[in-house]
């Protein structure tokens, strides 16, 4: 590799980043495996240190007459762009998980209490409203007001019958305060991947950079043990790309518990030159 000055050092840079997010239900955390962290636009290292001066009182001029760092803190800013579930768990600082519903013929589920189907119609607060059926992939579905059946179109409509969203119309023919109550057969669902958010107080993992630059030398790097939290909002509406980004502060990791070093502590960058 060319040695400064040369525009052979210059970069465009690009790769993938990969996290391995640590268990901390373990003492030590353990590895879990590094996860592809997809198109990331944006990887960062900012090193800050926080410096003390002392200037001089001895002449007119109070130049620095000491100076020294108290402490440097080593971040990390990542950008990307994939809703994958551990990406979401990172930004979110929660946990990824699976759930199944089995499927089955459920019968009289409230869907709004007589008290909210209210006494004085039609300015009941019911109408108009959004109700969810407690198991997904509804079908045969059957609404109810005490012993009265509803009509489908007329009085009630079924906006998701994926998610199970049924919406009380506006000009639906009740007549009594009485339970709105829905009977349906529910689907199988084994692949239904969740995202709990805000259940972690800390996110920590490895961070790998393997680099495909368009131009320029190519470094690597590896952080051995990173502290992760969201930085910015994370958007589900938008007139661009969604996006989210998180920040990460490097640990000392002296020790070698997880690859670093007196001589490496918090990251190292390499390339090969020959």
């Amino acid at each position: 590799m060319a040695r400064a000055p040369s525009s052979d050092n210059v970069i465009l840079g690009k790769g993938e980043v990969f996290f391995d997010r640590f268990n901390q239900a373990s003492s030590p955390p353990t590895r879990t495996g590094f996860v592809h962290l997809g198109n990331c636009d944006t990887l960062e290292i900012n090193t800050q240190d926080d410096v003390l001066k002392l200037n001089s009182s001895m002449d007119a001029g109070a130049g620095v007459y000491k100076q020294v760092t108290r402490k440097r803190d080593v971040t990390f800013n990542i950008t990307g762009h994939e809703y994958s579930a551990p990406n979401l768990a990172q930004v979110l600082m929660g946990a990824t998980g699976l759930t199944a519903q089995a499927g089955a013929a459920v019968s009289g589920e409230v869907l709004a209490t007589a008290a909210l189907v209210g006494a004085t119609l039609p300015t009941s607060p019911v109408l108009g409203k959004y109700f969810r059926t407690a198991q997904r992939e509804v079908s045969a579905v059957v609404v109810k007001s005490a012993a009265s059946t509803l009509t489908l179109g007329t009085d009630y409509l079924i906006i998701d019958a994926e998610l199970g969203i049924i919406q009380i119309i506006l000009t639906s023919n009740l007549t009594a305060s009485m339970d709105i109550t829905v009977s349906y057969t529910s689907g199988a669902a084994t692949d239904l991947e969740t995202v709990d958010g805000g259940t972690d107080a800390i996110v920590e993992g490895a961070l790998m950079f393997l680099p495909d630059p368009s131009v320029g030398p190519k470094w690597e790097v590896y952080v051995y043990r990173a502290s992760f939290a969201p930085n910015g909002a994370l958007g589900f509406i938008g007139d661009d790309w969604g996006r989210w980004s998180i920040s990460g502060s490097a640990q000392n990791d002296a020790v070698g518990a997880f690859g670093g070093s007196t001589t490496s502590p918090y990251y190292r960058l390499t390339r090969r030159v020959a």
